[in-house]
């Protein structure tokens, strides 16, 4: 914790909704949603109501695609950015895709462009 705090500047880690204050506008906050896929959806709509504006989410970000319809809509009514990232080790669709990457000729120096920032 010590080091993530020297690196990143303090932070505040809140094991239930009820401890979550209502965001401060006047300093960058995110929230990082890391729970039971079935209750993300309940989570999300409670952070985004306590006026939260940046979130990540913990793969796959909800249970159904109507709820990651709901949130994405929700998100963009709200002006809230959300990322959902993945454990590459589990997902089994980026090994396939790198798999089928390594097979084609010159692909590797397309997908090393995008993959680093410099590329994009």
């Amino acid at each position: 914790m010590a080091r993530l705090k020297d690196q990143f500047g303090d932070f505040k880690l809140y094991s239930s909704l009820e401890q979550l204050p209502k965001a401060n506008l006047s300093y960058k906050s995110l929230v990082l949603i890391s729970v039971r896929t079935q209750s993300t959806k309940r989570i999300f709509d409670y952070v985004v109501s306590k006026g939260y504006r940046n979130i990540y989410l913990e793969k796959p970000g909800a249970d159904s695609l109507e709820k990651l319809r709901d949130m994405e809509r929700r998100a963009g009514e709200e002006h809230v950015n959300v990322v959902i990232g993945y454990q590459k080790h589990i997902a089994s669709y980026v090994s396939e895709a790198e798999s089928i990457n390594e097979k084609m000729i010159g692909a590797r120096d397309l997908y090393n462009k995008i993959k680093s920032p410099e590329g994009v």
